[in-house]
């Protein structure tokens, strides 16, 4: 088996990322990459977007879309995580833990997408409104198969986000058609696909394993964040891993 992780990171300079966001990913590129060492697992740091700056809706989120390519039919298994994501030592190898996964993440929907479901074009459109709840997927952790990874590339147009380009969710309601974007992309055509989303339980979300730090952030949001990065950096630091020095 050969997996990888893969993170994304550009500085969009937006208020809502706040004006530490790019500590807060070198923080996160750390203990993933810790993590990445004791599994022997493969990680790569992507930094040179294709989409963001260039036009295309949707923020920098899209660049998840990356993965698709052939150039990373060679994994097996390859885990996306957020750049405000910390890891714990206590978090086992997630790749041992959903090995028969095709596609696993945190079945989460957001509002604005439970809205088209019950009044916009997904609730005329859509075949089936329960598979699209249960398979609704949020994007901050994705372990994603090469079967999963190859049927989106075959269905999935990233293009398809500049149907709503310009358009506010609060001016157009429900003439969006993509409210969270590929988040929203991906959970369609997952539920239009032979596949079904493995939930992942909460330890890979809120604690012990994995801690996502998601939304906006506030002040209050970045102190708790390095509070629990500077513990965790002391767990990481004594395990030993080559060119890892302690700081004692």
């Amino acid at each position: 088996m050969r997996n990888l992780i893969w993170q994304f990171h550009v500085d969009t300079k937006r208020p809502y990322d706040g004006v530490h966001r790019k500590r807060m990913a070198m923080a996160s590129v750390e203990t993933v990459a810790f993590y990445a060492m004791k599994h022997g697992v493969e990680y790569e740091l992507g930094a040179h977007p294709r989409w963001w700056g260039r036009g295309y809706h949707g923020g920098p989120a899209m660049e998840r879309f990356q993965l698709l390519d052939e150039r990373f039919d060679d994994y097996d298994q390859i885990l996306y995580l957020d750049t405000d994501i910390l890891i714990s030592p206590e978090a086992p190898d997630i790749f041992q833990e959903h090995s028969d996964a095709t596609i696993a993440g945190i079945r989460q929907m957001h509002q604005r997408d439970g809205t088209l479901l019950e009044d916009g074009w997904l609730g005329r459109e859509f075949p089936d409104p329960d598979r699209y709840r249960t398979n609704y997927v949020n994007g901050a952790i994705l372990l994603l198969s090469r079967d999963f990874r190859q049927y989106l590339r075959g269905v999935l147009s990233v293009d398809d986000i500049q149907i709503d380009k310009g358009k506010s969710w609060d001016r157009d309601r429900l003439d969006v058609r993509w409210p969270v974007y590929d988040q929203s992309m991906v959970s369609y055509w997952l539920a239009m696909s032979p596949f079904s989303l493995t939930p992942l339980d909460r330890s890979w979300v809120k604690g012990p394993y994995f801690y996502n730090h998601g939304g906006q952030k506030t002040d209050e949001k970045l102190k708790r964040y390095f509070r629990r990065y500077d513990e965790l950096r002391q767990q990481w630091i004594p395990q030993g891993y080559p060119g890892v020095a302690a700081d004692q």
